[in-house]
């Protein structure tokens, strides 16, 4: 978990297998600004947010990162979310993940800006859809 304020670069890193109960089963940021560049998140599984969960003025920036196979009632791949977040996916894969119950089995984006350039988000199964914005905007 990285809060408040805090800046993280994350290159090469592999994100497997972690659990928990509520948020960000894989990685967590709260106010913080992160960069993730050719970054594996998979097989991590939370309430919301399997792989990933963004909140509370976090800047968000992934580069040829894949989000896969992630598990949670909503935003399984990532769960993107506070007024002031901002986020962007560059050639980015957010594949195979499941939302049980909720939507945004790949993404989930309850506001803030968020911009998904070629990047394949495919494959994620929920009962809603792959790629849910509840307000904010998305470019891509």
């Amino acid at each position: 978990m990285a809060t408040n304020g805090a800046n993280l670069t994350m290159i090469d890193c592999r994100v497997f297998q972690n659990f928990a109960s509520k948020e960000g089963g894989g990685l967590a940021f709260f106010g913080a600004h992160v960069r993730m560049e050719r970054c594996l998140i998979t097989e991590n599984q939370a309430l919301y947010g399997g792989g990933l969960i963004v909140d509370s003025s976090t800047g968000l920036s992934c580069v040829e990162t894949s989000f896969a196979t992630n598990k949670a009632v909503r935003g399984a791949g990532a769960y993107l979310g506070g007024s002031s977040t901002s986020s962007t996916f560059f050639r980015c894969v957010i594949a195979h993940n499941m939302a049980s119950e909720g939507s945004g089995a790949g993404l989930y984006i309850t506001s803030g800006t968020v911009s998904v350039e070629s990047s394949s988000v495919m494959n994620n199964t929920g009962s809603g859809a792959s790629f849910t914005l509840m307000s904010g905007a998305a470019d891509g």
